[in-house]
């Protein structure tokens, strides 16, 4: 088993004893996580999650760079305005045609009037 596959088993068993730990448990696994003391108003439920939620960036990978971008920047145009600008939903116009090849096989959506056709079936 590679080195990667055990640490996620490992943090996965982690993961499931968390709700067992008492508060002082979760608030130690805090500090080694994040390197710093939790808040004495984080109530157990939210210091569980966030717990929980970093162990897992640590096993699987956290954010890739381009969604911190844009929470970045999407955290800066809150705090200038208040409010925060949706981006406009592509639309597809009709007749598009979308191909994607997965796993060797090409599949194709045509886009429709009223919908849409997946490899030529309505």
């Amino acid at each position: 088993m590679s080195r990667a596959l055990r640490d996620v088993a490992v943090y996965r068993e982690a993961l499931e004893r968390l709700p067992e730990l008492e508060l002082s448990e979760l608030r130690q696994q805090w500090r080694a996580l994040y390197k710093s003391d939790a808040s004495p108003h984080l109530s157990r439920e939210l210091l569980l999650r966030a717990v929980a939620y970093q162990m897992q960036e640590v096993a699987l990978g956290g954010l890739g760079p381009a969604h911190q971008r844009q929470l970045r920047q999407i955290a800066l145009q809150f705090n200038e305005t208040g409010e925060i600008r949706r981006r406009a939903r592509v639309e597809l116009k009709s007749g598009t045609r979308l191909v994607r090849e997965w796993q060797g096989r090409t599949y194709e959506v045509l886009v429709l009037d009223d919908g849409f056709s997946w490899q030529g079936t309505l």
